[in-house]
């Protein structure tokens, strides 16, 4: 009877850390946010300048056709 008692408390015991582990943990960034990061990177470069209207559109399209 001790036993099972020490058992499920241990097995509670991992349950917790899993879920507090789960929950705390960083998210990994998805290929969406890094596409959406990416195109805004692409208009802050056409908005300086550093890129002509072909280049955006042509960084925008690759950007847009790696979803």
């Amino acid at each position: 009877m001790e036993v099972e008692w020490i058992f499920g408390l241990l097995f509670l015991s991992v349950a917790v850390g899993i879920a507090i582990r789960t929950m705390t943990q960083p998210r990994k960034r998805g290929a969406d946010n890094q596409n959406s990061e990416a195109l805004e990177i692409a208009k802050k470069r056409y908005a300086k300048g550093e890129l002509s209207e072909q280049e955006y559109e042509r960084i925008k399209s690759n950007i847009m056709s790696s979803d």
